[in-house]
């Protein structure tokens, strides 16, 4: 399976999915997910 690589553009919207294949968690724990929204803050900044 390849990967595809997409180029992030400044002033666009993406959509961040909140769960893996078989509806699966993707966030094991509140470390994990709050890791996530740090991150999330920093890339935007």
């Amino acid at each position: 399976m390849t990967i595809r690589k997409v180029a992030f553009v400044e002033n666009e919207f993406y959509h961040i999915y909140n769960r893996g294949v078989d509806k699966r968690p993707i966030f094991s724990d509140k470390h994990d997910l709050e890791r996530f929204f740090q991150s999330m803050h920093a890339f935007n900044t």
